[in-house]
């Protein structure tokens, strides 16, 4: 042990020690550190949820949805989910989001969540922030379509005053029924293919179908031509494919 000792307070253990071989090695393991990056290895290694890679991550960003919105001019006062207002502003110079990922304000944060869960007094809550679009994203919605009773999704999907006119395996996107709004809700609005009503209205989802044939075939197509592979659209599809052999 004195000699281990002795031989780490030497002049040549300290000359080795600031010399090239420590370079050296601090180099061999920048490079490992760097080399795991790409596969995401080192970020499960230490159980740190981060993913590389460039550009826009779409397994996460609903950047379809974005698009729709882009493309049929959806401004507004948004209710936004909390992982998507950075996105919003970024794509949209000028609008306000409800909420970003930097938690700059713990008031909102909380009010986030009453209205997110349905708290007693959310209707007033968006009334009085004046909300007349939202944006909920849960890119685990196939895994735990569930949410979409328990969350706020709920009240959007159920209540007359609120339209979806977006929606794919891991968003969607409701407007107020209002004028401003009226002619995105006459071209996009799903009066059938509603995966809320598939999921927790079961009767009348397909009295909904048997009543409006024509209807339920356009949003069918509009499904094909935009997310054909969708996992949601999938099984709603089957299921409107399966009520209209009965008829």
């Amino acid at each position: 042990m004195s000699y281990t000792l002795s031989l780490i307070r030497s002049t040549d253990f300290r000359k080795l020690y600031n010399g090239n071989v420590l370079k050296g090695i601090l180099a061999i393991f920048f490079v490992y550190i760097v080399s795991q990056i790409p596969s995401n290895a080192i970020y499960e290694k230490i159980q740190y949820y981060r993913i590389y890679g460039w550009g826009i991550n779409t397994d996460f960003m609903p950047e379809q949805l974005f698009n729709f919105k882009k493309e049929n001019n959806i401004t507004g006062t948004p209710y936004n989910h909390f992982g998507t207002g950075g996105y919003l502003v970024w794509n949209f110079p000028g609008e306000k989001n409800y909420i970003d990922s930097r938690n700059l304000n713990d008031e909102i944060h909380n009010e986030y969540d009453a209205i997110m869960v349905m708290q007693p007094g959310f209707e007033k809550k968006l009334e009085e922030r004046g909300v007349d679009y939202v944006i909920y994203l849960d890119p685990d919605l196939i895994r735990r379509p569930n949410d979409l009773k328990r969350l706020v999704t709920n009240y959007f999907s159920t209540n007359k005053k609120w339209k979806l006119v977006f929606w794919d395996d891991k968003s969607m996107l409701f407007v107020k029924d209002v004028p401003k709004f009226s002619e995105v809700i006459q071209k996009y609005e799903y009066k059938v293919l509603d995966p809320y009503d598939a999921l927790f209205n079961r009767a009348d989802f397909e009295s909904n179908v048997k009543q409006n044939p024509d209807a339920v075939k356009l949003e069918v197509k509009r499904k094909l031509d935009t997310e054909p592979n969708g996992f949601l659209f999938q099984t709603l599809n089957q299921a409107v494919n399966k009520i209209m052999q009965g008829l």
